[in-house]
């Protein structure tokens, strides 16, 4: 009989003393800092991804499609020779304008 109560009593005691409340603590994924080049973008229910910056995304119907590494890798650099052939445009005519004013005025 004592073995009986000793179970019982533990079957009772047990959940009084490790009842322990394990709750996710999602105040910190506000917080979270995404690693640099990268941008954390909510979508549907508040969940969260960690995606390149500047990537694109549509939705059709409930799919959700994320443009692929390669057009990403693609679309930058086409951007960049942009940038670089106009920065290069530029240079151009800051030197022809640093001529200008090296040559002497009549």
């Amino acid at each position: 009989m004592s073995k009986i109560f000793i179970i019982l009593l533990f079957i009772l005691l047990n959940p009084l003393v490790t009842n322990i409340p394990a709750e996710a603590n999602d105040d910190n994924t506000d917080q979270q800092e995404p690693p640099s080049g990268m941008e954390i973008v909510t979508v549907g229910n508040g969940q969260q991804l960690v995606l390149p910056k500047g990537t694109k995304m549509r939705k059709i119907g409930a799919q959700l499609i994320i443009e692929d590494n390669a057009e990403y890798v693609a679309e930058r650099i086409w951007n960049l020779e942009k940038r670089v052939k106009k920065l290069e445009e530029t240079n151009e005519e800051l030197k022809k304008q640093v001529q200008e004013l090296k040559n002497p005025a009549p």
